[in-house]
This record gives C-alpha cells, structure tokens and sequence, in this order.
C-alpha cells in the first residue's frame, strides 16, 4: 500500500487504499482510457517553463503513487469511445461527450476532477468593430458547450484546435471560443505574440469529468484520494 504521495508544491495523502481499492490496482497494473485526439495538448509532457498540461499533471501522479501505467487509446469520435468502453477497450473516457440516459449505459461519471471556462481568442492586431465578427467555436463536447450552443456540426474545423489557431491567425475568422487553459496551451504552442485571450465568454464554468465504466467502479474512490490538492479553476 502505498500511503504518502506528493501532489503539485504539497504533501498529500492518498492512502492508505481500502482492501476493494487496492485489489482493483493490483488487478490493472496498466490502465487504458479513451481520449480525443483534440485533446492532445491536455496530455503534453512536463517541461520547466510551464509545467505539465493537467491530465498529464494528474495521471503522472497516480502513476507515482500507484505503481500503474496509464495509456491513452485516441479516438476521433465520441461514439468511437463509448464503443471502447462497451467492449473492455479501455477502462475510462477522459472527456466524455454531452451527458445523456444512453451514455449512462455505458458507466457512471467521476467527480468534477477540475473546472474550466471558456475564453475568446482574438488577435491583438485586429479591431473587433464590425457588428457581424466571424467567430469560430471549439467543440468541447461536455455540458453547454457554445458549438453545441449555436448548433454546429461536428466536422473536421471544429474538432481541431491547431486549425482553429490558424484560421485565426489567417484572419478566415476573427474570434475563437474554446476552453483557457487549452486556449493558453496553443498561444504558447504558436509562439505567436499576436494571440491573446480577450476574456472569458461566459462566467458559467463547466466541469471536466471522468466515464468510468462499471467494471472499473473501484477507480471512482482511487481517483478521490488525488482530487482535494486539484487547481478547482
């Protein structure tokens, strides 16, 4: 049993693990979850200036206090995911899709593991006067999510955030609306001084959370001994 484990700056306590909690660890010495490939900036290594993207930050940790190996399956769809969840594939959706009676089917969700909002991208070049601007929206997939807000499609410009950033920065739009921290990600990714995040598009803050199937319901209660020193913004 691993007991103390160091999260972030602080020392926090992630066990000692209940007898159902640690026989789950023992029995998935290497653990799979489903992500979308828009999500491949959430997962990028640490680096000195930054530090690590938060899913990486997270799983890092439980990886160090667990003694397991967490494995990203990508996905382009999020029925993609739901079917490697039914089929034994992976053990978890890292970003579920819209929550609904027939995604239940498929397992039940975690605790919020942090909070996010959405932020307009602009360019600091460009002058927003026009009563029509050409925004474009990033598909988040979770809860409210304003693409699904303004009823758009899913297609390859709204679930790609690199060509978002681009077509931002090609001026075929003029704002972008996605999530901060992935927003700050791609701005530092771009190196382009040009990019700004030019304040939050809503005050409501949305929840990032786990689809943890039924099979793996222990992980429900390991993932709660790391959530108390999480970033709650």
């Amino acid at each position: 049993v691993f007991t103390l484990c160091y999260l972030y700056t602080g020392l926090a306590y992630a066990g000692p693990f209940s007898a159902s909690e640690q026989s789950w660890i023992d029995a998935h010495p290497v653990v799979r979850f489903s992500i979308h490939e828009k999500y491949a900036s959430y997962l990028n290594p640490s680096n000195q200036q930054y530090g690590a993207a938060p899913f990486m930050a997270l799983l890092s940790k439980m990886e160090e206090c667990t003694r397991q190996q967490y494995v990203p399956i990508w996905r382009t769809s999020d029925p993609e995911g739901l079917k490697q969840l039914r089929k034994g594939e992976v053990d978890f959706i890292i970003d579920p899709p819209s929550i609904d009676d027939h995604v239940l089917q498929f397992g039940s969700l975690s605790e919020a593991i942090f909070w996010g909002h959405d932020a307009i991208v602009t360019k600091t070049s460009s002058k927003l006067d026009s009563p029509h601007v050409k925004i474009g929206y990033f598909d988040r997939g979770f809860e409210n999510s304003p693409s699904s807000i303004h009823g758009l499609s899913e297609s390859k410009q709204t679930q790609s955030p690199a060509r978002l950033i681009q077509s931002l920065i090609k001026d075929d739009i003029e704002a972008l609306v996605m999530p901060i921290r992935l927003a700050q990600l791609l701005i530092r990714e771009t190196q382009n001084s040009d990019l700004k995040v030019d304040g939050l598009y809503s005050r409501d803050p949305f929840a990032y959370r786990w689809l943890i199937s039924d099979q793996d319901a222990p992980l429900h209660n390991v993932l709660s001994h790391f959530l108390k020193d999480l970033d709650p913004i």
